[in-house]
């Protein structure tokens, strides 16, 4: 069973129904489609609060009670620890934040399969990024209904690091 920490970000979702700007969001405004989740780096309602003028802080609380802007997942992006065995999935989180994986198995594995959130429960700019102690010889990095870009990642090495970041719907890029 893989144990779960948090770490700081804060996914929002635009919930109006429509596309919207919302000018409050960091660093200078960001404009949404209908649904669309974003996440942002750090506690955004501590960020704002702490601003000289409140004006971004109760735009933020605004929207909220008007229904036009969601919290997701809380605003905890997470770390996940798993020891997965071959033939194992390893589903990652899908409430649009960051996500770091650290896969500890026993051993070398022959399969692994990483399933990675649907488009409608990631974001764009989401970070995964996962960590393997031992070898994983067949790896499949599955995205339902959507791709990943650049290297295929088929195979870990020991103590191997790889980066993933969402950068349009249904699209993911390895960048190491």
């Amino acid at each position: 069973m893989p144990t779960v920490t948090q770490s700081l970000s804060t996914s929002v979702k635009n919930t109006s129904g429509a596309e919207k700007t919302f000018s409050f969001l960091p660093p200078h405004g960001m404009t949404l489609a209908s649904n669309e989740i974003v996440s942002i780096r750090g506690d955004l309602a501590a960020q704002l609060a702490a601003l000289p003028r409140r004006r971004k802080y109760d735009a933020l609380i605004a929207a909220i009670a008007a229904g036009s802007l969601k919290l997701v997942g809380g605003s905890f992006g997470t770390v996940t620890n798993s020891a997965p065995l071959t033939g194992s999935t390893v589903t990652v989180n899908a409430n649009g934040a960051d996500e770091t994986i650290n896969l500890t198995p026993a051993g070398t594995i022959a399969t692994l399969t990483l399933l990675f959130p649907t488009n409608a429960t990631s974001s764009v700019g989401q970070r995964i990024e996962v960590f393997t102690s031992q070898i994983v010889t067949a790896l499949t990095v599955t995205v339902p209904g959507g791709t990943v870009g650049g290297d295929a990642l088929t195979a870990t090495t020991a103590n191997g690091s790889y980066l993933f970041v969402k950068t349009a719907a249904n699209t993911w890029l390895r960048l190491r």
